[in-house]
């Protein structure tokens, strides 16, 4: 897994224009040198969600060399924190208001990896594309971003599953909704939720008391 920083991001110096054409060519740039490595196998794959989603299509117009696949994520799992009298707590985040955390997997790449995955998180082998066939139930093992948070007494946790963006408040300058990146064919069908006997649905949590 290699994570790049852009000019302009984190503590690197220049100027961050996210959607810009030189922003698009560094991408491809980086690509290309990932894979002529000596650690490489020459094959490069993306994958990540919102912004770094809406940047796997414009690089790949470039066609670099060494890119091989794109993985886009689907399927939106936000956990919330509600006060005693049921208002949102909002967290300060990156660029924006944020909530607790999130898990964003794309439901196509659900395969898991046996050697790789552990009680407590699962590990997506990413080899296989398995399309959702409308009426068949599947069985989605999501991850969901590692955080850590004091809750009050009085206060409780929210899982909020969504085949959407979750909005509150003001939106944020990072949507989902583009209809290249998620195209109404593709992705508004209706998501359905199993529980009860055969098709538990749960939540896991570390408790630190």
């Amino acid at each position: 897994m290699l994570m790049v920083q852009s000019r302009g991001s984190g503590k690197l110096p220049g100027y961050l224009d996210s959607y810009s054409a030189a922003k698009t060519n560094d991408y491809a740039d980086a690509i290309d040198w990932a894979g002529v490595q000596p650690w490489s196998n020459g094959k490069v794959g993306l994958i990540r969600v919102s912004y770094f989603t809406t940047k796997q299509l414009p690089v790949a117009v470039l066609q670099p060399k060494q890119l091989v696949a794109m993985i886009p994520w689907d399927l939106f799992a936000t956990l919330r924190l509600l006060g005693p009298n049921g208002e949102e707590v909002v967290f300060v985040g990156a660029h924006e208001p944020t909530l607790v955390t999130r898990g964003w997997p794309q439901t196509s790449h659900r395969k898991l990896d046996p050697e790789r995955i552990q009680p407590y998180r699962p590990y997506h082998s990413h080899d296989e594309i398995q399309k959702i066939a409308p009426g068949k139930v599947i069985e989605l093992d999501i991850e969901i971003w590692p955080t850590s948070i004091v809750c009050s007494v009085g206060y409780r946790l929210v899982l909020t599953l969504a085949g959407c963006y979750f909005e509150y408040g003001t939106l944020g300058r990072m949507l989902h909704y583009d209809p290249l990146d998620r195209p109404e064919a593709e992705f508004g069908g209706l998501i359905t939720i199993h529980i009860g006997s055969g098709m538990a649905s749960y939540l896991l949590l570390f408790h630190i008391p």
